[in-house]
């Protein structure tokens, strides 16, 4: 495998692995017999506003940029286990596929990050890979994905799905969890 120099090329080769760090993860929610999503009443996010779709990236990534940056290149925001950073330089990635007008979840983020009712980790040889889930009560659920990379760069992405699909993403060893639940 070819050895990442900058954090550019971390991100490329981390982006094109398909996925083989979550296929070969082992432990999921059930081997700590955490509730089906699905099931969960108490810990629900009260749904915000979804955007419209862009029809261009560069007007998604104004819209992205807008609301979680507003005029800056950077923004720390204060999660149950720490800070995260969000940096512009890596808005382009999370909006790159105009199918999924991601940017139309983008008042998901705060509350997401802030107010998560699991977080989820796990790690390889580039990167500590960490799941923010939130539940809200519309039809769709929220998760946002940080990468810390060994050189102490980060990357990030996010995606709405349903409950059921969401239990397909707790993977790894959860760090944090909304009390209630085993």
């Amino acid at each position: 495998m070819k050895k990442a120099t900058t954090i550019d090329e971390q991100i490329e080769l981390y982006k094109n692995r398909n996925c083989e760090l979550d296929k070969k993860i082992t432990t999921n929610w059930k081997d700590y017999h955490f509730c089906d999503l699905r099931e969960e009443k108490t810990f629900i996010n009260e749904q915000p506003q979804i955007l419209e779709k862009c029809e261009t990236a560069e007007s998604a990534l104004f819209v992205l940029k807008n609301v979680l940056l507003r005029d800056k290149d950077e923004k720390i925001i204060l999660t149950p286990i720490g800070e995260i950073k969000i940096l512009e330089k890596f808005l382009p990635h999370i909006v790159e596929k105009r199918l999924d007008a991601r940017e139309r979840y983008a008042n998901f983020v705060f509350p997401t990050l802030t107010n998560p009712y699991e977080i989820w980790e796990i790690q390889d040889e580039f990167a500590v890979k960490r799941r923010y889930i939130s539940l809200f009560n519309g039809k769709r659920d929220f998760m946002v994905i940080i990468k810390f990379f060994n050189d102490g760069s980060i990357f990030w992405n996010m995606m709405h799905c349903s409950r059921k699909d969401m239990n397909s993403h707790r993977q790894g060893s959860p760090i944090y969890k909304k009390a209630g639940d085993k």
